[in-house]
């Protein structure tokens, strides 16, 4: 009589954290479902590739960003609960949360109505306010790290996530990277100070806002392109074709501001996330 197979033991991570199925993958590392089993509590966990602990000391400053992120304490700011080192490589934990993407959103139903786009933006520049006014840009503005979650009232809670992740990636790899003129990051949100590799602060995550706001209100980029080096290149000398052009209803004012997030000087844009939302 032949044995019953045995399925294999899930995978834990620090004795603590037991995956139970992919969220989704990036260059940096892979994001899981998991639980808790000293908490009893479903959580996501990020496991960074291995190869990125000896980066520059990449995962030291991860840590930092790490409890930095944790100190924010903004309910538009995704929870890091835990990090740590394990075999498998650096993780991060943070709360799980159950929506979508906001780039989820558009693609699947395309531009959204303007009222609930500025809605979920002006949670986004709260939760960006939060997060500049103790020195931390995000970096990686974009609608794949806006999360919409639905609470239990009905109402719609915007969570910013990977906040410090494309911080320290490109904080990590700055001296190669500058040599060799790529940026990194996601380029159609890209600032133009960004592009040229030039220092950034707190308004070039602004400008990611307007694209984002862009992106909702037209169901499109204001910049696409067949190659990364051509889409820069439009960011750097184009001008985006005007919103009213695609939607004529969309009011002046709301035009305005986004065209002002997306000045191509950070002088001329909102001085900061508060600005820009009021």
């Amino acid at each position: 009589m032949a044995q019953a197979e045995t399925s294999p033991s899930p995978r834990r991570i620090a004795d603590r954290y037991t995956l139970r199925g992919e969220l989704g993958a990036g260059g940096m590392g892979v994001v899981y479902e998991a639980f808790d089993e000293r908490l009893s509590r479903p959580v996501a966990l990020k496991l960074i590739h291995p190869h990125r602990d000896a980066a520059s000391n990449a995962i030291e400053r991860l840590e930092r960003e790490a409890l930095s992120a944790a100190r924010l304490g903004h309910p538009n700011i995704v929870r890091v609960l835990d990090f740590g080192r394990a075999e498998d490589g650096a993780f991060l934990v943070m709360e799980q949360l159950t929506g979508e993407t906001l780039e989820a959103r558009v693609v699947d139903r395309g531009r959204l109505d303007p009222a609930r786009a500025v809605k979920i933006h002006l949670q986004l520049l709260d939760a960006l306010d939060a997060a500049h006014a103790e020195g931390v840009v995000h970096r990686d503005v974009k609608p794949s790290n806006v999360y919409l979650t639905r609470l239990a009232d009905g109402s719609e809670l915007v969570k910013l996530l990977d906040f410090g992740l494309a911080y320290l990636l490109e904080e990590a790899a700055a001296k190669k990277l500058t040599a060799t003129g790529i940026a990194i990051g996601t380029p159609a949100y890209m600032s133009p100070e960004r592009v040229r590799g030039a220092p950034v602060d707190a308004r070039s995550d602004l400008y990611a806002v307007g694209v984002s706001l862009y992106e909702c209100l037209t169901g499109e980029l204001p910049f696409a392109a067949a190659t990364p080096v051509a889409l820069r290149g439009q960011i750097l000398l184009e001008q985006a074709p005007s919103i009213r052009d695609k939607r004529p209803e969309i009011a002046a004012a709301l035009v305005g501001v986004v065209e002002r997030a997306m000045a191509e000087e950070p002088d001329a844009r909102f001085a900061t996330a508060r600005a820009m939302s009021e």
